[in-house]
């Protein structure tokens, strides 16, 4: 499976629109923006996941009935998890449908849907019109980025996902407040949560807004070698020579690193720094291409950025 993309039918379950084009060049190219729909189709995403039961096998070649059920992707026939009784599946089209709202009525547009692992993880990013900017010339581009999983493991989510422009930094950003968080499991009336889901993304625009002024609030704050130590420290914390290390480098990549002539000396120059670390420095798209996606998107590196967002802010209260 090259790159963690999902290519078990013998095609790579992924689109992209042409002016997006990912940097491994995998999938489907389409001309413009699609409807999750044609998402579905364009990214070969029109299987199903069923809940089965699971039996464990004796010596004797009988077998006895667990309380363990397994979700089977149907079209291939291969297990993708181990799930409870409690467990119901949120089948691809349901969770493309919930961001139907948005796109039908042209606040985002589609630009890139896909399987990773034969299937266990499916997302699906959308481009909001506009950009913030920051101190001038410094923007960054709106994302919203929806997960869902047939592992069993998490539930099916969207994240805040800023692109700044100048280094391409994916600045992850959980959407951990009450009123607009998006984080259904697949526990439940899931018909329920679909349509409570499609109201809370109509109002991830105006959080876009909360959020400019919270980049503006970071690119502000001066930072002295202290502060820079500490929040890095905090971010990446251990004390073992490999941590140092790493340090070591956001360190450099807040003073030399792209964009470091519009940022470093400030909270957003040191939380752009992390960012770089996870998602240019960490692993390398050459080197290690089955671990990047992963690693940027939703592993630790994305807990990295997720951290280095949520100390920045610590940092912002502590001078208010």
């Amino acid at each position: 499976m090259a790159h963690e993309i999902s290519d078990i039918t013998g095609v790579h379950e992924m689109f992209y629109v042409n002016d997006e084009k990912p940097w491994h060049g995998l999938g489907t190219p389409v001309g413009e923006a699609l409807t999750s729909e044609e998402a579905i189709q364009a990214a070969h995403l029109e299987w199903e996941v069923e809940k089965r039961k699971v039996y464990f096998k004796k010596d004797d070649g009988t077998f006895i009935e667990t309380k363990a059920y397994s979700t089977v992707r149907t079209d291939v026939e291969i297990p993708l998890g181990i799930v409870s009784e409690r467990y119901m599946t949120i089948q691809n089209r349901e969770a493309f449908s919930f961001m139907d709202t948005l796109v039908g009525t042209k606040e985002a547009k589609l630009i890139t849907a896909g399987a990773l692992f034969n299937g266990e993880k499916i997302w699906m990013l959308c481009k909001i019109p506009g950009t913030l900017v920051i101190k001038g010339m410094d923007t960054v581009d709106k994302y919203l980025l929806l997960f869902n999983s047939h592992h069993g493991r998490s539930g099916c989510k969207v994240l805040i996902t800023p692109i700044r422009v100048v280094c391409n930094n994916t600045l992850r950003i959980a959407l951990q407040k009450a009123e607009v968080s998006v984080n259904i499991h697949h526990i439940g009336n899931i018909q329920h949560k679909v349509v409570e889901a499609q109201r809370i993304l109509g109002i991830t625009i105006d959080y876009y807004t909360q959020i400019e002024e919270t980049f503006r609030t970071f690119a502000n704050r001066e930072m002295t070698e202290d502060d820079i130590k500490y929040y890095m420290l905090s971010v990446i914390p251990g004390d073992s020579d490999y941590f140092k290390k790493v340090r070591e480098k956001v360190r450099e990549l807040h003073d030399i690193g792209i964009g470091s002539d519009m940022a470093a000396g400030t909270l957003w120059g040191a939380y752009n720094a992390c960012v770089e670390f996870v998602d240019h420095q960490n692993v390398s798209k050459r080197k290690n291409p089955d671990r990047y996606i992963e690693n940027i998107t939703f592993g630790r590196g994305a807990d990295i950025k997720t951290r280095a967002y949520e100390k920045a802010l610590e940092l912002v209260r502590l001078n208010n």
